[in-house]
């Protein structure tokens, strides 16, 4: 019995060290690749590209593609679905909060962009705690606080006010926080993992950024092709 036990501890600390290096990766990975999208969609837009809702729908097209490779390719994890009007509320919230920080990096300097991603988190905190009565230990406060003055510090070097800009980047921050807030919720409440919510909403995604893409940025877009854009 006692040697079933250690076997079986073992066979559980194995697999915590086989998973350790892949998490790793996966995280490493992912701040490679967010800095990377902030800096190339920053010089789209600075080349003379202003469309936001048409740039953000191609990241939606490869953002599905990719979460459709991971899932029925490579078997990553199990595609799963919310009800259609809970995916098509979701994915038009996340599409709002995606285009809004676009607006955000698109009119204000790198620097003051991020620094309105910093707010986020916090704003999440608040939104918790009045919507859902939801508190947050003083320690976990405390080491977030840490957290942002240092990542603050790191990266906000050249923060740049304007009125425009700074009006999209708190759109963005409120937007963001509640579809973040909104989204575990759901994840939770519909047992999914957020690969799982992220392959559900991403094919709407498409459809709700084509749709404004084609309202708000089509004349445009025809009207600087027939001049040579």
């Amino acid at each position: 019995m006692a040697a079933g036990l250690t076997s079986g501890r073992r066979e559980f600390h194995a697999k915590q060290k086989n998973m350790a290096y892949p998490t790793s990766a996966l995280i490493v990975g992912s701040i490679i690749s967010s800095v990377a999208l902030v800096v190339v969609n920053k010089l789209i837009f600075a080349q003379g590209f202003p469309y936001v809702f048409t740039l953000s729908t191609f990241h939606f097209i490869v953002t599905c593609g990719l979460l459709q490779i991971m899932a029925r390719v490579f078997g990553a994890f199990q595609v799963a679905y919310l009800p259609f009007r809970m995916n098509l509320l979701v994915a038009a919230f996340g599409v709002g909060s995606i285009c809004l920080m676009n607006f955000s990096l698109k009119t204000n300097s790198i620097g003051f962009y991020q620094m309105m991603k910093l707010c986020v988190v916090p704003c999440c905190l608040v939104i918790n705690l009045v919507t859902y009565g939801e508190h947050t230990t003083r320690k976990i406060c405390g080491a977030l606080f840490l957290v942002l003055v240092g990542v603050g510090i790191a990266t906000v070097t050249d923060v740049k006010l304007n009125g425009v800009g700074t009006l999209f980047g708190i759109a963005a921050v409120l937007t963001t926080a509640q579809y973040q807030t909104w989204q575990g919720k759901k994840q939770k409440e519909y047992g999914l993992s957020s690969s799982q919510l992220a392959l559900s909403v991403s094919f709407l995604q498409i459809f709700v950024g084509l749709a404004f893409a084609l309202v708000f940025e089509l004349g445009d877009l025809i009207a600087n092709s027939e001049a040579g854009f």
